[in-house]
C-alpha cells in the first residue's frame, strides 16, 4: 500500500477555535486566521475525492461534518462524490472487537512507528492509516 495523491488544506473555522478541539488538534485561532475558509477549497477537494475509494477512521464522525459543510454551501453529500468510503474503525471493530481500536492503538498492534504523532492531525493520520490498513486488511 502506498498514498496515491494527497489533498491537505488548513481551514480557517471563521470562528474562535474551541479549546478542546485546540488540546485535540493543536491549531489556535492566529496559526488558521489566515488560512483559507472551507468554500475556497470545496472544489479542490471535490476533484480530489471524486469516485475515489477513501479511507477514513470514524468515518461517521468526519462525514457528518464534511457533511454540514457541505450543505452549507448547497451541495451534494461528500459520500456522493466518493466511489466509496470504508471505515477503518469498522474493519478493526470487526477484527478485534469493540477495544481500543483507536489510531494509535492499531499503530502498537501492527507495529506501526507514531512516535511523530504529537496531535491529531489529518495529514500525518491518513500517513498512519494506510501503514494501519496493512494490517486490518491481512486475515
Amino acid at each position: 500500500y502506498k498514498v496515491i495523491r494527497r489533498f491537505h488544506s488548513y481551514v480557517n473555522p471563521g470562528i474562535p477555535m474551541p479549546y478542546s478541539a485546540y488540546y485535540i488538534h493543536g491549531l489556535s485561532d492566529n496559526f488558521l486566521e489566515d488560512k483559507p475558509v472551507f468554500s475556497e477549497i470545496v472544489n479542490p477537494l471535490i476533484s480530489f475525492i471524486q469516485g475515489a475509494t477513501i479511507y477514513i477512521h470514524n468515518a461517521k464522525f468526519d462525514t457528518r461534518m464534511l457533511n454540514q459543510e457541505f450543505s452549507r454551501l448547497g451541495l451534494r453529500t461528500f459520500e456522493s462524490y466518493c466511489q466509496s468510503i470504508h471505515c477503518t474503525l469498522q474493519m478493526a471493530r470487526t477484527k478485534f472487537g469493540q477495544g481500543n481500536n483507536c489510531l494509535d492503538d492499531l499503530c502498537k498492534k501492527f507495529n506501526v512507528d507514531n512516535s511523530g504523532r504529537n496531535y491529531h492531525g489529518a495529514l500525518l493520520d491518513s500517513e498512519l492509516l494506510v501503514q494501519v490498513l496493512k494490517g486490518l486488511q491481512t486475515k
